[in-house]
């Protein structure tokens, strides 16, 4: 009986007994988790599977241990009964002392978000979120008698406990079995990131394949991913509780991970449409699963896009507002198009419109006959050294992640010997740089990783110099609050010595931290090639155009305005995404009056219409 009725609950146990292992695996700060694994749970689970709802189903060993009985089922498991008398056991009470507070215990175990909140004394509140989940489940090691297993088993949740974090996920159940040991990862909760899916696909392509250890000790991978909204939060006893996640879309990716083959990754129809765009997927797969009418498409992503598609010139919307910004975007243009090094730095908080202005910049190059190139930092690759130069630097030499490596070689070895034929011995260190596989020639083979450095950049010098020689080139740096080190400094090298090249970098970001300072930042930004073009929120005359346009009106309502700038404070992203959500709840009408104008006006009270409080947790 709850506040929201009463339900019926069934419930069937299964009870085996033996030798179990019990460890503690993971990162001593922080990550821990104990673990049970051997023979006895899946005798558990197996006696589980002979009872229906009410039954209590025991192994043979437990019969052995305390003498119950009951009916007796196949292969020797018991169905205790009414008259079954319940087996004597001798408490034995162990007291356990702890060197140091449980608190710092408790850290170790928890996952910093949640800790957080208990720490602060905050009830627990269930939530309801969009995450990614990926069910995994492996076989192969041998709890019961292999004598390295714990060694075995601490590398491989260790190895699974890295991958999670460097993606932004986090662990959240681990079952361990002989038959097959699981474990579900979330992205999104407890804390959500921007694209929670890429996050999700790119941590499980990488544990999908595995690691050279892992494959010699014979290892299995199967992964499903799934993506949706999913209950999150602590659940339990008031003195035992735990953060999970629960709903269909957990499920769904149990049910993905039981329909793959050994080393096999599938995911559902909503994470390939948010992912597709950067990994390549073999054509879609129909199943039929468990409590679900239809069959459901599934896909297969086997790598990530190592090229950019074409820069699209195109926009959906005109631009509104951001004259002053797009009078100094114009004036670069023309300095560059006079042989200068120039600089762009769009800065702004999340949605105000920096990637729209980029846009924007991206169309007036392109009349101007500009060639253009681009990438994205990602939030997790920070170490990555020159992630998002090899991103740019292959797409503009048209290498594509479909073509064999030989092709892609080719196109390497002639951009080396078209732009810098004096030094074509360096194409294995640009090709290794750019990830296509090319061995050391007879001059490479000697150089140290300071001597390859140097050749690496100074082939980039003769590049860019040969590219712009026909046209102007522009290259975008998207999200680059994410920059690698290593890639700042190519771009700091650049500005240095190529300042009488018609170049134009163009740094989408948003703003740094105070505490956040790096040597390259200052000199790339602070140079007198550089311009600083910060992006605020619309005032309330341009929310109105930016929403008219959104609406396709040419009128709106009043009040329904001033509901819209109020809960959007001038935020681009917040305004459409908002405008969206009132469209699909019926609160905006489109009326036409007799002169063919298009008004908008509210339908109903916007009073009862809940607005989050900020743009992520609006869109998830």
């Amino acid at each position: 009986r709850t506040r929201s009725g009463s339900f019926s609950l069934g419930m069937k146990v299964g009870v085996s007994a033996g030798d179990v292992l019990f460890q503690v695996v993971g990162p001593a700060e922080k990550g821990r988790e104990y673990l049970l694994a051997g023979l006895p749970l899946d005798r558990a689970a197996e006696a589980e599977h002979h009872g229906s709802s009410g039954d209590v189903i025991i192994t043979p060993r437990v019969v052995e241990l305390c003498g119950a009985c009951g009916d007796e089922l196949d292969n020797g498991f018991i169905r205790l009964t009414a008259k079954s008398e319940p087996p004597r056991f001798k408490k034995v009470r162990k007291e356990i002392k702890y060197r140091e507070s449980w608190a710092n215990i408790a850290r170790a175990f928890i996952d910093p978000p949640v800790y957080n909140r208990i720490l602060l004394g905050l009830d627990s509140v269930g939530e309801i979120r969009r995450v990614s989940v990926i069910f995994l489940s492996f076989t192969g090691l041998d709890y019961d008698e292999d004598p390295e297993v714990t060694r075995k088993l601490e590398a491989v949740y260790s190895w699974v406990y890295g991958l999670t974090q460097r993606y932004n996920g986090s662990i959240n159940k681990v079952d361990m079995g002989d038959k097959g040991s699981k474990m579900i990862l979330t992205f999104g909760a407890p804390t959500a990131y921007e694209n929670d899916e890429r996050h999700a696909v790119h941590c499980g392509l990488e544990l999908i394949r595995g690691r050279e250890e892992f494959n010699q000790w014979n290892l299995k991978w199967k992964l499903g991913i799934s993506t949706g909204v999913v209950f999150a939060g602590e659940v339990g006893a008031p003195n035992r509780q735990e953060y999970t996640v629960m709903g269909s879309t957990v499920n769904l990716s149990a049910r993905l991970m039981a329909k793959c083959k050994p080393g096999q990754l599938l995911v559902d129809q909503s994470t390939f449409s948010r992912t597709s765009e950067f990994f390549d997927y073999n054509k879609p797969k129909k199943f039929k699963f468990k409590g679900i009418s239809q069959p459901l498409s599934t896909y297969e992503p086997k790598s990530v896009k190592t090229a950019i598609p074409r820069m699209d010139v195109r926009s959906s919307k005109p631009l509104i507002g951001r004259l002053t910004e797009m009078k100094k975007i114009t004036g670069v243009i023309e300095d560059v198009g006079k042989r200068k090094m120039r600089v762009i730095v769009i800065m702004g908080s999340a949605g105000v419109g920096k990637s729209r202005l980029s846009q924007e910049t991206l169309q007036l190059i392109d009349a101007e006959g500009f060639n253009a190139g681009g990438g994205e930092a990602l939030s997790y690759a920070k170490k990555s050294p020159y992630l998002i130069w090899i991103s740019i630097l292959r797409g503009l030499m048209g290498l594509l992640s479909s073509s064999g490596t030989a092709e892609n070689l080719e196109r390497i070895k002639d951009a080396v010997e078209q732009s810098d034929p004096e030094h074509a011995y360096r194409t294995p260190l640009i090709a290794n740089l750019l990830g296509i596989s090319c061995p050391d020639n007879e001059i490479t083979q000697h150089f140290d990783a300071k001597l390859r450095q140097e050749n690496i950049y100074d082939f980039l010098l003769q590049y860019f110099r040969f590219k712009s020689e026909a046209k102007p080139v522009a290259l975008f740096f998207e999200d680059a609050q994410w920059i690698d080190k290593n890639s700042l400094e190519l771009i700091a090298y650049l500005m240095r010595n190529l300042a009488d090249c018609p170049l134009m970098l163009v740094l989408v970001r948003r703003p740094y931290s105070e505490q956040f300072t790096v040597e390259q930042i200052t000199e790339i930004e602070q140079s007198d090639a550089a311009v600083r073009i910060p992006i605020g929120e619309f005032d309330r005359e341009l929310t109105e155009k930016f929403a008219l346009s959104c609406l396709e009106a040419q009128q709106i309502d009043g009040r329904l305005l001033d509901f819209i700038f109020d809960a959007s404070h001038g935020n681009a992203s917040f305004i459409e995404v908002l405008i969206s959500n009132l469209k699909s709840q019926a609160k905006i009408k489109l009326v036409t009056n007799r002169e063919g104008v298009v008004k908008a006006e509210r339908e109903g009270e916007l009073s009862d219409v809940e607005v989050p409080d900020s743009l992520n947790s609006l869109i998830m």
